[in-house]
């Protein structure tokens, strides 16, 4: 069999006929030691598990972590301590509960809040939450942020940014507060990086500087001017020693971007660009940055529209985050702000009051199915006939957990017929009973039981006109059975059917159903745009490391894109994936045997 360029990012353009690859809760990872099995395998992104629910919270808008405390924002603010537990600090301005709409920062004693136009200070040596006066400013406060001891304030729709005394967030004088000149914008977002205040408007960018000055200490620096402006208030983030941002100029939007000091280096591709341009708001969009085994990955959550997409740092690549709903299937990840705290990573929900753990060790989404999905380059061979033989996925097995999943099958029925000719159905319900039911059609069968004791007597089962079971002792049969296992007609229990020595059935329960974790392939002939049907194979019982995932006879395509799920809660690791079909798909040489034959 041969590699067909299974793992890899999303990278779905334009026209599907082009490229259709999707990776959906899956990212991909370079095999950095150069000797592993295969250069880039894919990993399942950190599930969740909750935390703590905010009484009164509709979300959890902000997150903010410092000094060994973490406090999360809404309608109200809360701290969440180290041992799990949470407490109520204070009232906030109870209009504003969504994600974007809420900003924390901190310096060494104060803890500031905007939340929808106001401003709230907590004092973190008394634990107080007061209101700042809002007479200092001229509006409404959009965002905050903190630099070299300073609070900063933008206020909402303008170019004025507002500088507090040092270390001293109550206090606002009217002669430190600045109004942007060199550029037209008004300011849409502010973020503070390496001692730098980026402030971005809708076209362009202008980077201030701490000049030292005792009144209105930040002057913009020279040759600092960025011609990319930001797309929305919440969108920029610091990861990497950097900043990203999706940006939005006089030419167009929808540009992913990275400092590069002070000049963009994009990021996304044409694909993500076309994918976010069919979006109907993006201003709302909300991201944050965290790192897992060293992936820094960039979160971008799309409000409007519920899309979540993600950047890896690590390896350049874009892939999606998703929340399976068991309602509406498939939306947004449940997070829209981080924080990292007491050695754990923590995000809050744009849809409830939850606080989640996030964590590489969670296999769901707080007991709901995550869905991992890696849908493959298109094999084609210039439109020619293919024959699919086989496939099989190069995956890490025998993952399951002990005890196994719990499954679901058919109930059993055996059929006997009364001496009126009359069948009936023998099955046993979920409690454990013996039920018989008339039916129209079957085969009848005769079914014997050694007695439970010594098995010295046999039994053979019947059925009366009255639909009763009964029992007719029999010749001994020597090593007969004793036992019949039945699945019950709630299709999740099994009991063993068993008879006395005095010639009574009874059942004796025999657990659950259980079930081997599952993958699923399925593909398309046209390029992603129809698709065959779902067809499941196991990943191995626990222990089971050997099991192969193979799919076989499946047919001929002129152009075959393959896409493989798993839903179950068990890891899912992928190593590569292996093409059996004609021509050209057979398994290649190794090299070291191509070079001795050269030798």
């Amino acid at each position: 069999m041969a590699r067909f360029g299974f793992c890899g990012p999303t990278y779905q353009s334009e026209s599907v006929n082009v490229d259709a690859q999707r990776s959906v809760n899956l990212y991909p990872e370079f095999d950095e030691s150069s000797q592993g099995r295969t250069a880039i395998s894919m990993y399942q992104r950190p599930g969740l598990k909750v935390d703590n629910v905010l009484a009164g919270e509709s979300s959890v808008p902000a997150l903010f972590a410092q000094n060994g405390r973490m406090f999360a924002a809404g309608v109200f603010l809360w701290e969440r301590f180290s041992n799990g537990m949470v407490v109520k600090r204070g009232n906030l301005n109870p209009a504003s509960a969504g994600p974007g709409t809420i900003f924390m920062t901190a310096n060494q004693n104060q803890l500031l809040v905007s939340s929808n136009g106001n401003l709230y200070l907590m004092d973190l040596t008394t634990n107080i939450v007061t209101p700042v006066n809002m007479a200092q400013f001229n509006g409404p406060i959009s965002q905050v942020a903190f630099c070299d001891s300073f609070f900063l304030a933008v206020q909402q729709n303008s170019q004025t940014f507002y500088t507090s005394n040092p270390l001293d967030g109550t206090t606002w004088l009217a002669v430190n507060a600045e109004q942007i000149s060199l550029i037209t914008d008004n300011i849409v977002s502010m973020i503070v990086s390496h001692r730098d205040v980026w402030l971005q408007g809708n076209k362009s960018s202008i980077i201030y500087g701490n000049t030292g000055a005792a009144l209105a200490p930040f002057a913009p620096i020279a040759g600092a001017f960025v011609e990319q402006g930001s797309v929305g208030l919440a969108g920029p983030v610091r990861a990497d020693n950097s900043i990203f941002w999706v940006g939005l100029d006089e030419r167009g939007a929808l540009v992913a971007w990275r400092a590069n000091a002070y000049t963009p280096q994009r990021v996304s591709n044409h694909a993500v660009e076309n994918a976010w341009a069919q979006y109907s708001v993006v201003s709302d969009l909300v991201s944050y940055s965290c790192q897992f085994n060293g992936h820094i990955f960039w979160v971008i959550y799309f409000q409007t529209v519920g899309a979540t997409w993600v950047y890896d740092v690590a390896t350049g690549m874009w892939h999606e985050w998703s929340y399976l709903d068991p309602i509406i299937g498939a939306t947004a990840h449940r997070s829209c702000c981080h924080a990292f705290a007491f050695n754990q990573h923590f995000v809050g929900d744009w849809d409830t009051g939850t606080i989640y753990q996030m964590s590489t060790a969670f296999n769901d989404d707080f007991g709901t199915p995550m869905q991992r999905l890696r849908r493959a380059p298109t094999v084609s061979k210039e439109l020619e006939w293919m024959q699919h033989y086989q496939m099989e996925l190069d995956c890490e097995t025998g993952v399951g957990p002990i005890p196994p999943l719990a499954g679901n099958a058919p109930p059993t029925s055996i059929i006997m017929m009364s001496p009126n000719a009359q069948l009936w159905a023998v099955q046993v319900t979920g409690a454990g009973l013996l039920q018989t039911t008339p039916v129209a059609n079957g085969i009848a069968v005769t079914k014997t039981l050694n007695d439970n004791a010594a098995g010295l007597t046999t039994w053979q089962l019947g059925v009366n006109n009255a639909g009763n079971l009964t029992t007719t002792s029999i010749t001994n049969i020597v090593g007969g059975q004793n036992l019949i296992l039945m699945v019950a007609t709630d299709g999740t229990h099994q009991y063993y059917i068993e008879v006395t020595a005095a010639g009574l059935l009874q059942t004796v329960a025999n657990g659950t159903v259980t079930r081997d974790p599952q993958v699923y392939l399925r593909w398309s002939d046209d390029s992603g745009h129809t698709w065959s049907n779902l067809y499941a194979r196991s990943l191995g019982a626990g222990g089971s490391f050997k099991t192969r995932v193979i799919w076989r006879r499946l047919g001929r395509s002129r152009e075959r894109v393959y896409e493989v799920s798993c839903t179950d809660p068990v890891p899912f690791r992928i190593v590569d994936a292996y093409l059996k079909a004609a021509p050209d798909f057979q398994a290649s040489e190794r090299l070291v045997h191509a070079y001795r034959k050269q030798a």
